[in-house]
């Protein structure tokens, strides 16, 4: 068998499992007409500029341009539309690539494990945040090498989080300064993560352990780096108080599923009271969220973390990208509408304030957009966003 035909094979296989798993699918929800113009503008971008056949910035699944995220939110976006019939033979084909190459970068992870890999931060990164994109592959089409590679990803952080001894372990690390956002934001997400899994395998025999460890991370945090006053989970242990948006939210999104796995109300409360501390970096002037307090009190505290933007009026899409998601969830599971216009406030500061012809540029530095910094992963995630926003206003889901 030659090898075009070989490929065209295996996408026509690839298409019918995606077509027919994850239980068989979910309610078409029709295309994207929330945001459209946004949403097709960027797409239009990143296909014909980013991961088209031949584009210099892509190869073999791998994003350069960005931070490590392309294959967690394109895989999320496109597996999701595969459940509705919506995704093109293109679109998972790439989808595909991205999800073979964070199982190829967890294998690696596996091998040579955490400590050999600390010296390069975006590889890293790649592997930590590219689980969620293998958690939709796998939601929809059931293949094993990806319940397999999830499974493998959680053996290799687990360690992180357990009672062995261990220069890793969390109490330890959440002393330093880990780029680019800081401990709390990295125990954060990971929580969320071992807390999808029961939420993504509901029937599976090991998601009461998992379940078991993010819970242990959620409460460790709280004890960790938990500011009650202010309702902020600070950047690290010791850090000073100025409200930080990461660190919050990441750690919100996994309040919000400690949540749907226990039904435990206090984790929902908990989520509820940061967020709204989170308005407190509202900047009125420029209709968007800082990445962290503007206040000279802490200039010299970001400084001495290394972090160089945040003494300005410092407003990331990034930051923008988790606000608008975890709004998003907290809609869907409260039904309160402040959530879903909060959504829309951001994705309106985005298209007026980031947004020059098909592409989000990463920040506003003092109300200045920077137009040097392009990052197609925060791309890719607001792709998801706004796909998620869409399917919440008819009917849908986020989890």
């Amino acid at each position: 068998m030659n090898q075009a035909i070989k490929q065209k094979a295996i996408m026509v296989m690839f298409l019918l499992l995606a077509s027919c798993g994850g239980g068989g699918g979910i309610k078409d929800y029709g295309p994207i007409e929330n945001y459209d113009d946004l949403y097709n503008g960027i797409s239009r971008y990143l296909t014909g500029q980013v991961i088209c056949a031949g584009c210099a910035d892509y190869e073999n699944g791998d994003v350069l341009p960005d931070e490590g995220d392309s294959n967690a939110y394109y895989p999320a976006l496109v597996f999701s539309l595969a459940l509705e019939g919506r995704a093109s033979e293109r679109e998972l084909a790439i989808a595909a690539e991205m999800a073979a190459r964070e199982i190829t970068l967890i294998d690696g992870l596996s091998e040579s494990g955490i400590i050999s890999s600390l010296d390069d931060a975006t590889k890293l990164s790649e592997v930590y945040i590219g689980i969620a994109g293998l958690f939709k592959a796998y939601e929809s089409t059931r293949r094993p090498e990806y319940l397999e590679a999830i499974r493998k990803y959680f053996a290799i952080f687990s360690p992180l989080v357990t009672e062995s001894p261990s220069l890793l372990k969390m109490d330890y690390l959440m002393n330093i300064n880990i780029p680019w956002y800081g401990p709390t934001t990295i125990f954060g997400g990971l929580a969320g993560f071992f807390l999808q899994y029961p939420l993504s395998l509901p029937e599976a025999e090991d998601r009461e352990g998992l379940t078991d460890t993010g819970l242990a991370i959620i409460s460790k945090l709280d004890d960790l780096a938990y500011d009650p006053a202010r309702k902020n989970f600070r950047y690290m242990i010791n850090s000073e108080d100025f409200l930080y948006l990461y660190s919050s939210v990441c750690t919100v999104q996994g309040l919000l599923r400690a949540h749907l796995v226990t039904k435990e109300s206090a984790y929902l409360d908990q989520a509820k009271g940061v967020m709204e501390a989170m308005e407190n970096l509202f900047d009125d002037e420029s209709g968007g969220y800082l990445a962290a307090e503007y206040d000279p009190r802490y200039f010299a505290a970001y400084q001495q973390l290394e972090q160089v933007h945040y003494d300005h009026k410092y407003i990331p899409l990034s930051g923008a990208n988790y606000l608008i998601y975890t709004d998003l969830l907290l809609y869907q599971i409260t039904g309160e509408e402040i959530y879903l216009t909060r959504a829309a406030r951001i994705l309106d500061f985005i298209r007026k304030k980031l947004y020059v012809n098909g592409q989000v540029h990463h920040h506003l530095l003092d109300g200045t957009l920077e137009l040097g910094e392009y990052c197609a992963g925060c791309n890719f995630q607001l792709l998801y966003n706004i796909y998620l926003y869409d399917r919440l206003k008819k009917g849908g889901k986020v989890l």
